[in-house]
């Protein structure tokens, strides 16, 4: 990876699842109870690409950067692939991947150890490269799915073989890995109390594709079920309140998460569904009904449905991050952020993020992006921003120097710096550290003032914060979404699914030598 410091404390300017079930599952092993909780603590805690388990990029026992902030820290990949983000931050580690999997200093980017998967002695059909593309830290260890393939006659990557690898997080050894010897990738991993979670083909070699219970031990198989998917998905299965949550072709599964057991499906006419997160025993869910979109949530429990809104329009929705008052969501990959009222899916407050004008010679550059979302600590932050969560007024912003022709991604908010990924890395810290939200919060219980909004009229007024001028009487034209509060367990046959923002909380990406 050879992931390269270039710069220290320079200031940057201110301005601004798809699976079906299909057949029997088998278990394997230990039947202890696994109860992931759906949000974690500490100040420096971003086990996931998502955040956590739950994948909900929430972390209040968290900070984040305020006050006067500049870039930290930024590093290039010179290695065998030029772009590089961040998967995890623990204990002053980040773990990044490129291709290859590396360990970074958080204090400044110094590489600690660099880990390549090997590529097994077999048969391929040209000259095979590996790639890690996400990673998953538990208790020491850094699992990752593997993809082993080759360039086909027309220039298209082909996977041919894939793996799940287990590293030690302080010395980037191996320390085992199960391989599957056939076509198809494993997903993303889910790491909750000794076991992982994660969705691929069969380990033997044979046909058909399987959701796992891996022991983080070993990689032995404690439990498997079958699925039926359409392609192959990276996303992360969601673990929660002992559960394991996948989306299928059609609808949505819960799996016990200690033996593998189908608890409950839910919407099983609506195709292609995106399973965002679940906070505080609910199941975030989004859907495209090309046009339009919608949310939909459901008690975790049960999968009974709780509410859906609806957005109609050349529109797009992806599910970014929430909190126990509002789930935060971005539409149409602008700078539009929505806050909705967790409880009914109510719009609270509605945000926009200016962005600088766009040099004529460089119109694909995209110097402040709204992709990636986390909720840290008393921060929403966004893309090279932070928000108010109560109203959307924006705390500060940032924009990057280079004109960056993908964009960025926030990928990571922990140990009072945000992480940006694109063609470069690049790490923000503030002269202030935001301060924590102090007490938990039911969902009865409210911090802060809640704005609320009628949704049934095209002339609601909203409240809208462009820039930094706060504007609540002004009238925002917007796609007009529809609420409904229900709790059938089956909705109408809608299109295809919005995803979820951020990968770590942004995009899943293709490396490839």
């Amino acid at each position: 990876m050879k992931l390269q410091r270039i710069s220290i404390n320079r200031r940057s300017f201110l301005s601004g699842a798809a699976a079906a079930v299909v057949g029997t599952g088998v278990t394997l092993g230990t039947s202890d109870p696994i109860r992931a909780q759906s949000e974690p603590t500490g100040e420096e805690h971003w086990t996931h690409p998502t955040g956590n388990a739950a994948s909900t990029a929430f972390n209040r026992g968290g900070v984040g950067p305020t006050g006067d902030v500049s870039v930290a820290w930024e590093g290039g990949a010179g290695g065998y692939h030029s772009d590089v983000s961040v998967k995890a931050v623990v204990d002053g580690t980040v773990y990044v991947t490129d291709g290859s999997l590396g360990a970074l200093d958080a204090e400044d980017g110094t590489e600690l150890w660099e880990f390549r998967a090997e590529i097994p002695d077999r048969e391929f059909s040209d000259t095979p490269a590996a790639a890690i593309e996400s990673a998953t830290v538990m208790d020491g260890v850094v699992y990752a799915p593997v993809r082993i393939g080759a360039y086909d006659s027309e220039n298209i990557y082909r996977t041919e073989h894939t793996a799940v690898v287990a590293v030690d997080a302080e010395t980037g050894d191996k320390l085992w890995r199960r391989d599957a010897p056939v076509a198809g990738m494993f997903s993303t991993t889910t790491a909750v109390d000794g076991s992982l979670f994660v969705r691929g083909p069969d380990l033997g070699g044979g046909k058909g594709r399987f959701v796992y219970a891996l022991d983080a031990n070993d990689g032995s198989v404690r439990w498997r079920q079958s699925i039926e998917v359409e392609s192959w998905d990276n996303s992360p299965s969601i673990v929660a309140d002992g559960s394991v949550f996948i989306a299928p072709a059609n609808g949505v599964n819960a799996y016990d998460a200690a033996t593998g057991d189908l608890v409950w499906e839910a919407l099983p006419r609506v195709k292609d569904l995106s399973v965002a997160m679940v906070s505080d025993s609910t199941l975030f869910v989004s859907e495209s009904t090309e046009p339009g979109a919608t949310i939909i949530a459901l008690e975790a429990a049960s999968g009974d449905e709780q509410w859906k809104t609806s957005y109609s329009g050349d529109v797009k929705v992806d599910i970014g991050t929430v909190d126990m008052e509002r789930l935060y969501v971005s539409m149409n990959e602008d700078a539009d952020v929505i806050a909705l009222d967790r409880t009914d899916g109510s719009e609270a407050w509605r945000a926009t993020i200016p962005q600088p004008p766009i040099p004529p010679e460089e119109p694909p550059a995209k110097p402040i992006p709204a992709r990636g979302m986390a909720r840290v600590g008393g921060l929403l932050y966004i893309g090279g921003a932070a928000l108010q969560p109560s109203d959307g007024s924006i705390v500060w912003k940032q924009g990057v120097e280079e004109p960056w022709i993908a964009g960025y991604w926030l990928d990571a908010v922990a140990g009072g710096r945000v992480y940006l990924s694109g063609d470069s890395l690049v790490v923000m810290e503030g002269t202030e550290t935001q301060t924590k939200t102090q007490t938990p919060q039911s969902d009865t219980e409210q911090t802060d003032d809640r704005i609320e909004t009628t949704l049934n009229t095209p002339d609601t007024t909203t409240q809208k914060h462009d820039g930094t001028t706060q504007r609540p009487d002004e009238t925002t034209p917007r796609p007009e979404p529809n609420r409904t509060n229900t709790t059938v367990t089956d909705g109408p046959g809608f299109g295809v699914v919005t995803t979820v923002a951020g990968g770590g909380v942004g995009a899943w990406q293709f490396f490839t030598n």
